[in-house]
């Protein structure tokens, strides 16, 4: 499961479930999450949570239009926007472990 892998990877407080789709069709995919998140071997991982978005449809615009405020503000820039500007495929090893300090 994609949140298994995500989890054992980056300690995320919440796993939000959101998406253009009826309220009714959102409630029964995270109850069908969670029910089946039980079963996974957590060990060894920080616990999450699982819940429902709240932004619909809008998160893609949201999402696009907190890119601009992320690059001019963010102390963490380089992590979304640096690799691009140096000609690399992502954020190297050296790049994220100095954004990390």
């Amino acid at each position: 499961m994609a949140i298994g892998s995500a989890i054992s990877v980056i300690d995320f407080e919440a796993v939000v479930v959101d998406g253009a789709f009826p309220k009714s069709v959102r409630s029964i995919l995270v109850k069908k999450i969670r029910k089946k998140f039980k079963c996974l071997d957590k060990q060894g991982v920080a616990p999450v949570e699982i819940v429902e978005g709240i932004i619909d449809s809008d998160a893609r615009v949201l999402g696009a239009a907190s890119l601009p405020i992320l690059a001019g503000f963010s102390p963490h820039r380089d992590l979304l926007f640096g690799a691009e500007e140096q000609g690399q495929r992502g954020p190297n090893e050296k790049t994220i472990r100095r954004s990390l300090c």
